[in-house]
């Protein structure tokens, strides 16, 4: 079993756009850990 912060459901246009935006933090943070489904 996975564990997420974030699961995105369908990977679309959209999830896959959000998918990336949460991926790439502002520098000196963690973002959250992500997963689509």
């Amino acid at each position: 079993m996975y564990e997420a912060d974030v699961a995105i459901i369908g990977a679309g246009a959209a999830g896959l756009s959000l998918a990336h935006r949460l991926s790439r933090p502002e520098p000196g943070t963690r973002g959250p850990s992500v997963v689509l489904v």
